[in-house]
Formats: structure tokens, sequence, C-alpha cells
């Protein structure tokens, strides 16, 4: 039997929603694309005097494309006032949104990063970028896109926008094209790097610095301070996701987001499932991070430490995408 699972209404309103720095950017760049594609499909009415005519200001003011500008501009607006404004709001910013905006937001954001991956492609086949700077592309684009899918943005059904269309990818012209003497570079397909490449870029800004440097100077006695900071920004981010004070920590920070009992971020609807996942952080909290939190820890080796550093970035992922407690 299928479960039967009724859909948000877009009036619901979600009291606190959490939205890191990061995601604002997105959101902002997203909606000012937006707002270039309605702004363009106004324009052609507008420069076209008969169109123009017939239709008169008071129409245009009134049509779907009209309101949804306005609806983007706002929040474009009001993302761009954050960011740009003297409050310094820190790592994250909470405000209260209703679903329908989730639903728009998602939708935008999702355009958006489908225009650059064609920008991406379109670069790739006119010039021949490195490998490695494909797949730092690649893990960006994929990390935006995991961001749209977090939170309450998870089960949010995209919007139907009124605008979708994508500018057309243009291709080299003949004079610019490779002789047929000299092949055509060739590029890789998208994929995300398997050694290091984190897709969290908390966790990269912090670690991967490190890391590298602990790395080229030969000094693997030091990996265990990119432990330590990795487990700090897991255990920051479960402390902001799951609303628990500041002094709650380790296990106990742990019992408090995923306790299948009444747990504040839920990764399963199935009390095993849950269980297993509380299990799970615990573990990483008491077998991971407490050695290397409490006492020096000498003798880890370089791909176990790529190996953790990947494990807790898929551990963030989780908690970015675990239904919360509202």
């Amino acid at each position: 039997m299928t479960e039967h699972r009724e859909r948000t209404p877009d009036h619901h309103m979600y009291r606190s929603v959490v939205f890191f720095r990061d995601s604002l950017e997105l959101l902002a760049a997203a909606l000012q694309y937006y707002v270039g594609l309605l702004e363009r499909d106004l324009s052609y009415i507008k420069d076209d005097p008969e169109l123009a005519s017939i239709l008169g200001e008071k129409i245009l003011d009134t049509l779907p494309v009209t309101e949804e500008l306005r609806e983007a501009r706002w929040h474009r607006d009001k993302f761009n006032e954050k960011l740009s404004g003297g409050e310094d709001f820190g790592a994250h910013w909470e405000f209260g949104v209703s679903h329908g905006t989730v639903r728009f937001l998602k939708s935008v954001s999702f355009l958006y990063l489908e225009y650059l991956e064609r920008r991406r492609d379109q670069l790739a086949d006119q010039v021949p970028l490195s490998k490695s700077m494909l797949d730092a592309i690649d893990a960006r684009i994929t990390e935006l896109r995991e961001q749209g899918n977090q939170g309450v943005f998870k089960e949010a059904e995209p919007r139907p926008l009124l605008v979708q269309q994508l500018p057309e990818v243009q291709r080299p012209s003949k004079e610019q094209e490779p002789a047929k003497s000299e092949p055509a570079p060739t590029r890789p397909p998208p994929r995300v790097s398997t050694s290091i490449q984190l897709i969290d870029a908390q966790l990269r800004e912090r670690c991967l610095d490190l890391f590298n440097t602990f790395d080229e100077n030969d000094q693997p006695h030091r990996y265990d301070t990119v432990i330590a900071e990795a487990t700090r920004v897991l255990e920051d981010r479960i402390r902001v996701l799951s609303g628990a004070e500041a002094n709650v920590s380790g296990v106990d920070l742990v019992k408090h987001a995923f306790h299948e009992s009444d747990p504040k971020l839920r990764l399963s609807p199935k009390p095993g499932e849950q269980q297993a996942a509380h299990l799970m952080f615990r573990g990483v909290f008491g077998f991971v991070r407490n050695p290397v939190h409490h006492a020096l820890s000498e003798h880890l080796e370089k791909e176990r430490v790529i190996q953790l550093l990947g494990f807790v970035d898929y551990l963030i992922h989780l908690v970015g995408a675990a239904e919360r407690d509202q």
C-alpha cells in the first residue's frame, strides 16, 4: 500500500528557516538572473510600438509576468540588502518564509544552476580548460544543487516559472574552430574529484588549507588538527540546525538532535533508521571527534584523513537535508 502524503499548502508559514551566507549569495544571483529573463520578456513587447499600443501600461502592469517580476525583485533586494548591509549576521540568517516562497526560490535557483551548467559546457567547448578547473566548477555546482534540496527545500515541489527560456549556447564561429588537421581539445565528463574535493563550503574553507599545508610541509603528525576542525564544523552545523543551546555539545548534542523519541532533525520516518542514524552520529563524536579533541594523535595516515573528511562532508549533507522540527 502506497503511503499518501498531503502536499504542504503554499500559504503555510515556516517560523524560522536557516539560510547560510553562501545560500543567500546563490539565491541573490539566481534571482538577479531571473529578473533579467523577465525584464527581457517584457521588453520585447514594450519595444514593439504596435503591440505596446494595444496592451498599454495598465494591462502590462497587471500581466502575470509583471507580477512575478515584482516578486523576484523584492526577494532579490531583500537578500542583497542582508548581504551588503552594515549588519553582520554571521554564518547564518534565520527568518520566517511561506512554503510558496520556498517553492519559488527553489525553482529560480535550479533554473540558474542549469544556466551555469550550460555556460560551463560552452566555455569548455571553446577553450582547453584544465581538468582541475572543470572539477572545481562541477564540485561547486553540485554543492549548490545539494543546498537546494536541504531543510524545508527538500520536500518542496518546484513552482512552475513563467519564463524559463535559457539563452542559446553560442558555438564558436568557423574562424574560431580549430583546423581539421588539429584535433579539437577534449574535456572530461562532469564529475566530482575522488581525492579530497569537499562539497560543503565551510568544511572546505576551514580544512583543506590545513590539510594541504601539513601535506606539503611533511607534517603528518598534525593531521589530527584537520580532523578536530572538521568535527567542529559538523558539531556547529548540528547545533545551529537543531536549535540547541551553545553549551550543549558532543554526545549530548547528538542526542538532542537525533534521538528517535523526539528528534529535532529527522533523517528517516522509520524509527529503526532514525535510531541507526542517532547511533552513527554518536559513534562519530565518541570515536572520531573525542580522541583528537582530548589528546594528540600523531600517527594518522594521509589516506585515512581524506576518507574521514569525505565522511564528515557526507554527514554535514545529511544534517542539512534532515527534516527539521518546526
